[in-house]
């Protein structure tokens, strides 16, 4: 059957079996009627940019010129797998005020102040914007460009949805908007400090209100909550609280929570609380954990990303990590730290099914050239494909990277690395010898 016998209607369904790479690569500039066939495509499905190999990102990048007026949605990030994904992007010459049509945009994981400031040149030719993300970004912004950076925003003349997840620099709290937005319905505010020293939470709320006249939904996620409709709790003492229901024995399922940090001993708790954290996505838990964890916390079939400590050492705590890894089957990114120094200790992940795709070893340790030779065997186990690990010599990247087959990105510190924040890649001794 020839391909081009196929009604619209068709081709536009087979298109979305593919991805944005394999289209680009095999149907442009094939003729004018599938042209316009991938521009409906990319109007409808945007182009979001996760997990995506560097390889493919710049064959799009390429292409982006074709369809940039066409996309109404766009993922850029700065993950552990999508490394310096922004900057390559602004490096093709493209800047988003060419996406004339965008309505979506997600911003994840940035900690450049420059890119940043480029995007917020660009949001002011985005007059069609109605959702925007920021998403674990951090920028080492004073007030003044803090507020600037908000006044941008809610300037945009048709958002309607926004969603936070800022850290500004120490001592810098959320600014409210000197701006006011008519268009801004539903507001999300997440990991942002409140100017609580100096403004009333009552204040707070009335500035918000006057500044989003037409604001329906707001919701702020700040430390030292109550995790009654909250995503991020974190539990660090008993809740003790008495409810007005007549049966007050009953269990209380806070199912708004789906980010916990557990980071408490609570032996001497001989009552198991009534709390359930049924739909925790992200976990980071101190270990070791007892009886009252697991009545709080009975089902992880949702974890998606676990992050495990160490309070002390105990001989059982590679054990207790193995309960975990079997209550969680749909984990994805698991991250260690404080880790025991014999990496025997991490071997109960090689059980772990094939969801796992991160592993984070990044933290308070160094691995050293035996020890990467039974992490390469760990990983033909469990297929996982990103690693960050810390290691004492260059000789150990050589390891890892000839013999873990199915590594796709690997982010290592090297401890006989002698470069300083200031060296630029370009002058990095280390990268150059890699090279």
């Amino acid at each position: 059957m020839n391909l081009e016998t196929l009604a619209n209607e068709l081709l536009i369904d087979l298109f979305e079996f593919l991805s944005s790479v394999h289209l680009l690569n095999a149907f442009h500039d094939l003729n004018s009627r599938i042209d316009s066939l991938l521009l409906i495509h990319f109007r409808t499905h945007g182009l979001d940019f996760r997990s995506i190999l560097k390889r493919d990102f710049l064959t799009i990048c390429r292409h982006l010129s074709i369809v940039a007026n066409q996309i109404h949605s766009l993922y850029l990030l700065e993950k552990d797998d999508t490394p310096g994904q922004i900057y390559q992007f602004y490096s093709y010459d493209f800047t988003l005020h060419r996406f004339t049509s965008l309505q979506s945009l997600l911003i994840y994981h940035l900690h450049s102040d420059d890119t940043m400031n480029k995007i917020l040149l660009d949001l002011s030719h985005l007059s069609n914007i109605t959702h925007l993300t920021f998403d674990e970004c951090y920028f080492a912004y004073d007030e003044a460009e803090a507020l600037t950076f908000m006044n941008i925003i809610w300037s945009l003349p048709k958002l309607t949805h926004s969603y936070m997840k800022i850290q500004f620099k120490s001592h810098i709290y959320f600014p409210i908007s000197t701006i006011i937005s008519s268009t801004i319905e539903h507001l999300s505010i997440s990991d942002i400090e409140p100017q609580f020293n100096e403004m009333t939470h009552y204040h707070i709320l009335v500035n918000f209100f006057k500044y989003t006249p037409n604001l329906c939904q707001l919701k702020v996620d700040p430390p030292d909550i109550l995790p009654y409709a909250f995503d991020n709790f974190y539990f660090q003492s008993p809740i003790l609280s008495k409810s007005t229901y007549y049966y007050d024995n009953q269990q209380w399922s806070y199912d708004y929570v789906h980010r916990l940090t557990y980071k408490t001993n609570l032996s001497e708790w001989l009552t198991l609380s009534h709390i359930q954290f049924n739909k925790i996505r992200e976990l980071c838990v101190h270990l070791p954990i007892d009886e009252y964890f697991w009545s709080i916390i009975s089902k992880l079939e949702r974890l998606t990303l676990l992050d495990v400590l160490l309070n002390d050492e105990n001989e059982n705590y590679d054990i207790q990590l193995q309960i975990l890894l079997d209550r969680a089957p749909r984990i994805s990114l698991l991250r260690l730290r404080n880790w025991s120094s014999k990496i025997s200790k991490i071997l109960p992940i090689r059980k772990i099914n094939l969801s796992l795709s991160q592993l984070d070893l990044q933290w308070y340790k160094w691995y050293d050239h035996e020890e990467c030779v039974v992490l390469s065997q760990l990983f033909l186990d469990i297929q996982c494909n990103v690693l960050l690990i810390d290691v004492t010599n260059r000789e150990c990247i050589f390891e890892l990277v000839h013999t873990i087959s199915n590594l796709r990105a690997l982010n290592v510190r090297c401890q006989d690395d002698k470069s300083d924040s200031n060296t630029t890649s370009i002058d990095d001794e280390l990268i150059k010898w890699l090279q």
